[in-house]
Parts: C-alpha cells; structure tokens; sequence
C-alpha cells in the first residue's frame, strides 16, 4: 500500500489498480486498517507523496469498500521483529490469504512457513495471476 502510494511505477501500483478494478481481493482487519490510516497520514507521508488529507481518506474509503473483512479472535504473537508485521501475519492467517504481498521478505519468511503462507513480492503475486506491469 504505502509503494504503490508513493509512486505509480511498479508492481505496488500496479496492485492498488487491480484492488479498484476488483481484479485482486485482499483481507484486511480493523487493527490492520488502523495502522494503514496511521502511517498514511504521517506528516512524513504525506509530505513525499504530495497527498492530502483528504486524499487518504478516499482511499481509505475505497480499501474499505473493497477488502475482504477478517476478523482476528487469536493472536499468534510474537511471531516477528515488529508487532506491526504481527498484525499483518494474523490478519492473513485469520483471513485464509492465498499470500502475505510484501517487499520484507526477509521478516515474514520463517513466520510464513511455519503458517504455510507464501511470502511473494508484488511483481511475483502479478506474474502469478497472468498480470504483469
């Protein structure tokens, strides 16, 4: 989410069009979309992406509309070197994700397996669906 805001080349981009176009589904909890909200509007943020506000808040909106609602009744922490990563991680797992998108391979890969959850960069989940940039 925060690639694919940031610039509108790559791979990250390329999967918040296919969200809009519902041609890829992604779960998504309450605590989840909390943190996005958080570091969405971060003056830091926004400042290098040249959003707004207001502008979030949209999309916000539109992920919202958009995602698969999860649930999260059990927490499997800690399983990672950040409790946000945590968040993701159980997010997917409660979720039945077909796969966690990320580029921080490196942090999810041993917690992943052990949930038998692939660990897939942006580029690769595209390629794996037949759509590529």
């Amino acid at each position: 989410l925060v690639a694919g805001l940031r610039s509108r080349d790559g791979a990250s981009f390329q999967m918040l069009q296919q969200i809009i176009n519902n041609k890829v589904k992604f779960v998504l909890s309450v605590a989840l979309f909390l943190e996005y909200e958080d570091v969405l509007k971060r003056k830091s943020f926004l400042s290098t992406t040249g959003l707004r506000v207001k502008d979030v808040n949209a999309i916000l909106d539109m992920l919202a509309d958009k995602c698969i609602k999860t649930n999260v009744y059990y927490l499997w922490r800690p399983q990672l070197k950040d409790p946000n990563d945590d968040m993701v991680l159980e997010t997917a797992i409660s979720g039945s994700a077909d796969a966690i998108v990320t580029f921080n391979m490196r942090d999810f890969l041993v917690a992943a397996e052990k949930f038998n959850t692939k660990i897939m960069l942006p580029k690769d989940y595209l390629s794996s669906l037949r759509i590529t940039k």
